[in-house]
């Protein structure tokens, strides 16, 4: 079936071709025969075979893709800083890729097992707690707070166990239904699943009538998320798990499947989370302490290879977040985010740039806000109180020693790389600086500044409605997610 659509494809004159969507749904189904193709062959080998094959795999793909070894050091070098060398969290990556495939491939063939040999390969660590939480009498419903963590499919899974309370589980749908639907008959297997875009009064109602619900809530959750602290640094955070346990009165526990050998693994839950008197900002902010505490204990379980504090696009300063920003007292040393800004040339340019430069400052509390300016403007820079470094460039200064000056800033001990960059001079001189750099985000104008300019920059400006170049700066600024009012222009369109 699928070669004879793949020769009419070919044989259609260019008249007769099919639509852009119908070209895409014939990608999907292709996808879909083809994974069911390689599920259907892993359910065929012994769950100890598909362990130890994931682990080859794991170990594979740590060494065969350079872009995810990079992202998985990224993350640990936030989450633990200095208390892993280089070499340490290398050793704590490869352990993690290994267990990541071996988990994988088992997920693929442990929905084919029985309940008895279920209960073999799944320890469950305080049965006596697992039985109370499913005792319908100590709460009308349970919120599970679950994580990438471990084996994490297999949560679905521990509805075969169940007989006291019915289980669910939110999910998101992905874009290929027919792989979406795929997926969810083997989590669905006994388990309800609710769509969490459209089915939440659905899942309010299942918990209201003692229903057991698992909710995700280590992701980047975007706009929907609280920006809060997650190993001290701000990170978008989920608050379904608490604002459900608060709107139906559930009980909240933390649960995680840790691996504990070839083919064996332990499920551990936390004491229940209080939710009386506490708003879901500290509710949500506990469940990621627990959570951290988690990972601190067993680092190669965890989903490194998530971008959990992914900068927001294109605003990524925070002071019009739709759910705000929570900060408890016991934060009191955030991780900076290092924002480089590359100050125009002329003095004139800088003293009209400074206030919007200056308002960035109080787009989020961790940033950290360092001008890269030419030497004839350090003490204008120097003079503001919201600048917390200054970089000089010196007089006839190539962009490769710029590039290098900006290096060194990065290598300081104890300091952060930097992370984004905003150019404000429009040369392509400018940009390149910053681009040799390797800031991941170079942020700027592109406009009639040809190919290479454009190539320099990450994230262009948008066409501001701006006369004066006063209210274009302040334009930027509001556009990056502080609070300073676009220009009036802007304010009238």
């Amino acid at each position: 079936m699928i070669k004879s659509l793949f020769n009419n494809e070919i044989s259609m004159t260019h008249a007769h071709r099919p639509s852009s969507s119908r070209r895409q749904g014939l990608f999907s189904l292709l996808q879909v025969y083809l994974i069911t193709l390689v599920i259907g062959t892993i359910r065929a080998l012994p769950l100890i075979l598909c362990f130890r094959l994931g682990e080859i795999l794991g170990l594979l793909v740590y060494v065969s893709i350079a872009y995810y070894r990079k992202l998985v050091d990224q993350n640990l070098s936030i989450a633990f800083g200095e208390n892993f060398s280089q070499r340490e969290r290398a050793r704590i990556a490869r352990h993690y890729f290994r267990l990541l495939g071996a988990n994988m491939l088992s997920a693929i063939k442990i929905p084919t097992l029985s309940t008895i040999r279920l209960r073999e390969i799944l320890t469950i660590e305080d049965e006596m707690s697992f039985k109370n939480f499913l005792d319908g009498s100590c709460a009308p419903g349970v919120v599970v707070a679950i994580s990438h963590f471990g084996n994490w499919e297999m949560n679905a899974q521990l509805a075969n166990l169940l007989r006291e309370r019915r289980a669910g589980a939110i999910y998101q749908r992905l874009r290929n239904k027919a792989l979406d639907d795929l997926i969810n008959a083997d989590r669905s297997q006994g388990v309800m699943t609710f769509d969490r875009k459209r089915d939440l009064p659905a899942a309010v109602n299942f918990l209201r009538e003692g229903g057991l619900l698992g909710v995700l809530i280590d992701q980047h959750a975007g706009d929907s998320g609280i920006w809060m602290p997650f190993f001290h640094k701000l990170a978008s955070t989920s608050p379904l798990a608490a604002t459900l346990a608060k709107k139906t009165g559930a009980m909240l526990i933390h649960a995680t499947i840790h691996t504990i050998g070839p083919a064996r693994w332990i499920l551990r839950l936390n004491p229940p989370t209080p939710t009386e008197d506490r708003t879901v900002a500290q509710i949500t902010y506990d469940l990621n302490c627990q959570l951290a505490q988690k990972i601190q204990e067993s680092p190669q379980e965890w989903f490194w290879v998530h971008n959990r504090w992914k900068l927001p696009f294109p605003a990524f300063l925070l002071a019009r977040v739709k759910r705000g920003i929570y900060l408890p007292k016991e934060e009191t040393a955030l991780q900076p985010l290092k924002l480089l800004v590359r100050s125009p040339n002329w003095l004139g340019d800088a003293c009209m740039a400074a206030p919007a430069i200056c308002s960035l400052k109080k787009g989020r509390p961790d940033l950290h806000l360092t001008i890269l300016t030419p030497q004839k403007l350090t003490a204008l820079w120097k003079s503001f109180d919201e600048v917390d470094e200054v970089i000089e460039i010196p007089p006839k200064a190539s962009p490769w020693l710029v590039a290098r000056k900006l290096k060194k800033s990065n290598r300081r001990q104890g300091q952060p790389p930097f992370e984004a960059a905003l150019v404000l001079p429009n040369s392509i001189r400018s940009a390149l600086e910053v681009r040799l750099a390797n800031i991941p985000r170079c942020i700027g104008r592109t406009e009639k500044k040809g190919v290479v300019r454009q190539w320099l920059i990450h994230q262009p400006f948008p066409k501001f409605a701006c006369t004066h170049q006063a209210d274009e700066y302040h334009a930027v600024a509001h556009w990056l997610g502080t609070t300073i009012p676009p220009c009036k222009e802007e304010q009238r369109a």
